[in-house]
């Protein structure tokens, strides 16, 4: 990325995570997909209740926020500047090369997909 026109395309917190020390890197359309986290339990489950209690707990005393400043703050480590540099917007010249593996990829699976039913169809004779 630093030595090209590369793209990384990831979670957003993934990408916070990763970039947060790196001042020279952007994150362009931050927050279109935000992630959520979520717990499943049974339903009747006794531990439902207590960690719905934590977490409000945690959200009510500013632990969650700690956290997320502790291991996702970018703007700490660069001078108080969320990003630096171009703020590019991803067009499709940009991104083609994507577009073309893909359909690449498709026609690899149609063509597969021709061939095994000509396959089948060919051993049932």
């Amino acid at each position: 990325v630093r030595q090209g026109m590369f793209v990384f395309i990831d979670e957003a917190s993934v990408l916070t995570y990763q970039f947060k020390d790196d001042c020279q890197a952007a994150q362009v359309n931050e927050g279109i997909m935000n992630s959520e986290w979520s717990f499943g339990f049974p339903k009747g489950s006794p531990f439902k209740v207590l960690v719905d209690r934590k977490i409000l707990l945690y959200r009510e005393n500013g632990y969650l926020s700690r956290v997320w400043k502790k291991w996702y703050n970018k703007a700490a480590g660069c001078g108080g500047r969320e990003h630096i540099g171009n703020d590019l917007q991803f067009g499709l010249e940009i991104l083609s090369g994507l577009f073309y593996v893909f359909g690449a990829a498709v026609l690899i699976a149609v063509l597969l997909f021709v061939a095994e039913v000509g396959f089948v169809a060919v051993m049932k004779r």
